[in-house]
């Protein structure tokens, strides 16, 4: 502890103060056992364990950086529970049948296949997994069964008015809820839309904004309605590059990020 001390003042300059005084200890002194030390015996453990004990606090500190503008987002504690346990919890409360994943969520899917909480009869991963379907394989098989005349599925009635997509809320207030909404819904957004919006087909969106949330997906079939052209960004560091490359005329954001990206501009 006493070179961690002495480094940190040659780095950052801590001056010889109380606090630090207090942070040393002789080479004399015995180790400090304490005995209220909860014994964990997973990883599980420990992040149920602090999520609690320390739901008050901060896990996380997060930069965001937009052109030469910086923020800064505080994740915390609780929130670093509810994230982990809101894929199975949304799974349980929507009753899902399938769910589509990327191979960085195969521990998670693992987890959520052993504790056998959920509905989820298909696990689809989007690359190829030998224990997961993958959608590649789903693909040829569907174009394969097209091939040989079944046309069942292009063919078949659509109800537009059953519910076909459910979407869950962020939420930062209470707890995600999930909105219940039919092909119809999403057609009367797009119809309302393109009535107020000027949207071109020599257009270029940006889809930004996950592809989960309703904004998202809503504006996407929106560009497509339009005849506009999709651009995909790199990441939210990359946004500014991504505007200038693309040649980007139609963006679609939260406040925060619009009012950053325009005083980027600006200047």
């Amino acid at each position: 502890m006493v070179k961690v001390i002495i480094k940190m003042k040659r780095i950052f300059g801590i001056k010889n103060n109380k606090k630090a005084k207090k942070m040393q200890r002789n080479k004399t002194d015995e180790p400090i056992i304490k005995n209220n030390v909860k014994d964990l015996k997973d990883l599980r453990e420990i992040i149920y364990n602090c999520a609690d004990e320390y739901k008050d606090k901060t896990v996380f500190t997060i930069k965001h950086v937009y052109g030469k503008n910086i923020g800064y987002e505080n994740i915390g504690y609780d929130r670093l529970l509810d994230d982990i346990n809101k894929l199975e919890s949304s799974l349980i409360r929507s009753g899902a049948d399938a769910i589509v994943f990327d191979s960085k969520q195969i521990d998670k899917i693992r987890e959520i296949q052993q504790n056998n909480k959920t509905s989820v009869k298909y696990f689809i991963c989007m690359d190829n997994n030998e224990n997961f379907d993958n959608i590649s394989e789903l693909l040829l098989k569907g174009e394969r069964i097209l091939k040989s005349g079944n046309t069942d599925y292009i063919n078949a009635k659509i109800d537009e008015n059953k519910m076909a997509i459910l979407l869950f809320t962020s939420g930062t207030t209470s707890k995600s809820k999930a909105v219940m909404l039919s092909q119809r819904n999403i057609a009367s957004d797009v119809y309302a839309m393109k009535c107020v919006e000027d949207i071109r087909t020599s257009d270029t969106n940006i889809a930004f904004l996950p592809l989960h949330h309703i904004f998202g997906s809503t504006m996407l079939i929106m560009a497509i309605a339009c005849g506009a052209k999709t651009v995909f960004t790199d990441g939210l560091r990359y946004i500014q590059k991504n505007l200038k490359e693309y040649e980007v005329s139609i963006f679609v954001g939260v406040p925060v990020l619009n009012e950053a990206i325009y005083k980027a501009v600006a200047k």
